[in-house]
């Protein structure tokens, strides 16, 4: 609901007008979403969020993250099919959201990782961009 409502107010803001159109915002189960978009292969890069896997750690996470988890779980059900449907959807490139020190979504080697302090973007290349 968040992003639908910053998705909906940067349509109405002049300045960002232009991207906000190349945008589009669906609702649903990620991999019957995917393999819709794949048929036209008419996304350039396709970017995962999911789920961390859960820590190993006796700390909790935030009260609304645990929320969050309660009601999407940990990931790691179907991260396979999520990484293969993001593959066939995407025309140069996947890239996944994922701890620093967590395992590649899938088991699955990344082209190359962009590495932060807490966070690392794997990023899977179908094919060159140019």
């Amino acid at each position: 609901m968040l992003l639908a409502d910053a998705y909906e107010r940067a349509q109405r803001d002049e300045a960002a007008c232009e991207w906000v159109r190349r945008i589009c915002l669906r609702q649903g189960n990620a991999v019957s979403l995917l393999a819709d978009v794949s048929v036209q292969r008419e996304v350039d890069v396709v970017f995962l969020d999911p789920m961390y896997p859960e820590k190993s750690k006796k700390a909790l996470a935030k009260k609304d993250m645990r929320l969050f988890q309660q009601l999407l779980g940990h990931g790691g059900d179907d991260e396979a099919s999520l990484l293969d449907a993001a593959r066939e959807a995407a025309k140069y490139r996947v890239v996944v959201k994922r701890p620093i020190k967590g395992a590649c979504l899938a088991g699955e080697k990344p082209s190359f990782s962009i590495k932060g302090r807490s966070t690392r973007f794997d990023v899977y290349t179908n094919r060159k961009i140019g």
